[in-house]
């Protein structure tokens, strides 16, 4: 489930959604094993194949005239109604290659392209990942080796980095001095404080990005409204942390722009 859950999470940059589409994927789930948070390397790849068909068999769109002005049950059935279309096909390669970790050959059959259009797509995906424009970046990670990693992977993109700090305390103090667009943050940090509570307080004044890189993915899906859509998980490799920042950054172009450089900040 949890590579599933993370990926439908980082698909739409929307956990309420993500959860939803979770819930109705593992309804129609094909395999018992995919229930398993210990599934196998096969279990794994059929549970996307049971998302991408139960995907596939909607037809999209907006709901049907019959429901203007009315407060109708929420149903799956309703819900279907609503299904956003799927980012361009580049993208998807990008997040099932280098994000979730599938092989081309894998990530080729779930969405239903020959190996060698598949190779074309992913390669255009992983364009994203290179030349980004240098957007503000703190990271937020107390263990010095992996915020260095961390800080070389996002310095290689074009990204800028401003800052690497341990605890809350100090990320408010870099944000009151320059406001990140992104936040690259563990969940653990210095002093008992953790990724979450950091970046509730931040968050309440001022907009940006978030991708969490934690060995405890589960401590972040807490259920709260400010749980983190773009979760890595610890041991990661630089690929995911590329494929996170350049779809995060996609992802959010082409849903009208979150990241607000221009938003009113009082941190106290």
């Amino acid at each position: 489930m949890r590579p599933l859950r993370r990926f439908l999470r980082a698909l739409n940059v929307d956990t309420v959604w993500a959860e939803e589409w979770l819930r109705l994927t593992y309804a129609s789930a094909e395999t018992d094993q995919a229930l398993s948070g210990t599934a196998t390397a096969s279990a794994k790849f059929q549970v996307f194949k049971d998302f991408f068909r139960e995907w596939g068999s909607q037809s999209g769109g907006e709901a049907g005239d019959e429901t203007k002005g009315e407060a109708l049950p929420f149903t799956d059935d309703r819900l279907r109604t609503f299904v956003p279309n799927l980012p361009p096909v580049p993208e998807q390669m990008l997040l099932l290659c280098d994000f979730v970790g599938f092989s081309l050959e894998e990530a080729a059959e779930l969405v239903s392209l020959s190996p060698e259009q598949a190779a074309t797509e992913l390669e255009e995906g992983r364009e994203l990942t290179r030349n980004l424009p240098p957007l503000p970046v703190l990271i937020l990670e107390d263990h010095g080796l992996i915020a260095q990693d961390l800080s070389d992977i996002i310095g290689e993109t074009g990204l800028s980095v401003i800052g690497i700090v341990t605890n809350e305390a100090d990320a408010i103090k870099v944000c009151r001095q320059n406001w990140p667009e992104i936040i690259v943050s563990d969940q653990m940090l210095e002093g008992g404080d953790t990724g979450l509570q950091a970046i509730e307080k931040l968050r309440a004044d001022g907009e940006f990005a978030t991708i969490y890189v934690t060995a405890y993915p589960d401590e972040v899906l807490t259920g709260l409204e400010n749980e983190p859509a773009v979760i890595v998980a610890k041991p990661f490799k630089p690929e995911a942390i590329r494929a996170a920042l350049g779809y995060t950054i996609a992802a959010r172009d082409r849903l009208g722009g979150v990241i607000d450089a221009e938003a009113e900040r009082d941190i106290g």
